[in-house]
């Protein structure tokens, strides 16, 4: 990510700008923490925001008169149904531990014509997945967090065979805490798609994973890498970083639906007869980014160009 991007204002853009239109709006911020999602859809013009969130701090360096929080779980929201005009939850569900259940509460409070943008990010098989990258650098010590249990990973850290900062005093606490299910679900990326794919009153814009390069899975030795990917049964579980969910509610609104696309407006897709977990591997030769789409049976591979020269993207 380059330097100084604003991962959350970038999405709320998307979500409240690009995609949708959050002016007038009442939205629901699902996973608020303590409130600046918030305050960026207010900023965008939304008429009213509410946030929900399990902390108990929920909202706290974000009060404001259009705001409202309320501490409330994602699989249990006590709303109404349709309430909302926008739905957004960023980086959110992969510590949910029933994220389908979440996942339909979500498209039940949001109301016709509405519009859902879930972001799901590090999924749990990607390098970032263990949410630690600031104590161990993901090139060094890449997928760590699955080749480890916490016993044999603090010995590591312990020993100096794994390295991380000085600054860090109780470094068994924060490798309980990143390998613990409590705090993470760890279900696998094509859950995601599976899940969203399943929202029956949901018009669907995008329904995808963003990978790394395949290059990636290099920096494992081979046989650590074929016991991973047997492990995880797919090759493209250890690349996939994001899930991204951007739904309509059933009926959309005219005009809305349009797919995003790169930088220089290209984009290839393949139709492809087979399970996600099975689709085979793409690269563009380019630095390009790759995505996986699946809506209901039919499954849909996106490759997203970097570049604005078309390089061939093959499917065997």
């Amino acid at each position: 990510m380059r330097e100084g991007f604003d991962y959350v204002r970038h999405h709320v853009d998307v979500a409240a700008r690009d995609l949708a239109d959050a002016r007038d709006k009442r939205v629901l911020v699902v996973g608020c923490n303590r409130g600046r999602v918030v305050s960026l859809f207010l900023h965008a013009g939304a008429r009213e925001v509410w946030g929900i969130d399990v902390m108990d701090e929920v909202g706290l360096e974000y009060p404001h008169e259009r705001a409202r929080y309320l501490t409330m779980s994602a699989e249990a929201i006590d709303l109404d149904d349709r309430m909302f005009d926008i739905v957004f939850c960023l980086a959110t569900m992969e510590h949910i531990a029933r994220p389908e259940v979440a996942f339909l509460e979500t498209s039940r409070v949001v109301a016709p014509g509405g519009f859902v943008y879930v972001v799901s990010s590090p999924l749990w098989h990607s390098r970032q997945g263990h949410h630690k990258s600031d104590l161990f650098d993901v090139d060094q010590y890449p997928w760590i967090h699955l080749r480890f249990d916490a016993e044999t990973l603090t010995q590591m850290c312990e020993t100096g065979e794994v390295e991380y900062p000085e600054s860090v005093e109780d470094i068994a606490a924060h490798v309980g805490y990143m390998l613990n299910s409590a705090y993470f679900n760890q279900r696998p990326a094509r859950d995601y798609v599976r899940i969203s794919s399943e929202l029956t009153d949901l018009v669907i814009e995008r329904n995808d994973l963003d990978l790394e390069r395949e290059s990636v899975l290099e920096l494992l030795p081979d046989d650590d890498r074929a016991e991973l990917i047997d492990r995880v049964e797919d090759a493209i579980e250890l690349r996939a970083v994001t899930h991204t969910l951007a739904a309509w509610k059933s009926p959309r609104p005219p005009g809305r639906l349009r797919a995003a696309t790169s930088a220089s407006g290209q984009r290839v897709r393949l139709r492809l007869r087979t399970r996600l977990s099975r689709l085979p591997a793409l690269e563009s030769g380019r630095g390009g980014r790759l995505r996986r789409v699946a809506r209901g049976d039919a499954q849909i591979a996106v490759a997203i160009l970097a570049s604005a020269d078309l390089s061939p993207v093959q499917c065997s």
